[in-house]
């Protein structure tokens, strides 16, 4: 299982960028003094985007139909053949999401988190509410991205739980 081995070789260079973001995103919430909240963002955003860039390449494409062959015939529950599914769905949901969309995402939920941080501290709660407007601004523009049948929520719910629609969960 040749291509199987290379792709899984991919993802680990990937979940190691991903990985980089979680670390860099907690000293942000735990260590880092307040100044130097926009150059970390802008750091989460570089390496997010990279991740995203790298998972969505053709090249990536190619190594999941490459390894979908190699594991046709394997118990369906098995790891290599379940591995392979959510891959194959993470990489087809992942292509509808532009690479600079993905950074834009990661720079304003960084820069939202240092405001609401500061608006909970001092009770100040319209003050973050521009913040929150770009959030909600670029979670419209992802669910046009990632589409959707009769619900824009549909889509975002697709990400954190497959299959469920906005009427489910009413």
């Amino acid at each position: 299982m040749e291509n199987y081995q290379k792709l899984m070789a991919r993802l680990y260079r990937i979940d190691a960028l991903r990985a980089s973001t979680a670390v860099l995103d907690w000293d942000f919430q735990v260590n880092m003094p307040p100044l130097g909240a926009e150059a970390r963002g802008e750091h989460v955003s570089v390496l997010q985007e990279m991740a995203h860039e790298l998972f969505v390449a053709d090249e990536t494409g190619m190594l999941i139909q490459a390894a979908q062959r190699e594991v046709t015939g394997l118990p369906y529950d098995s790891d290599e053949a379940s591995m392979i599914r959510v891959v194959a769905q993470d990489y087809e949901d992942a292509i509808k999401l532009p690479a600079d969309f993905v950074a834009e995402m990661s720079r304003a939920t960084t820069h939202a988190h240092h405001i609401w941080a500061n608006a909970r501290s001092n009770n100040d709660f319209a003050s973050f509410l521009p913040a929150l407007e770009k959030i909600m601004e670029l979670k419209h523009r992802e669910a046009e991205y990632r589409g959707y049948d009769h619900n824009p929520y549909d889509a975002l719910l697709n990400s954190y739980d497959k299959g469920i629609r906005a009427d489910m969960v009413k």
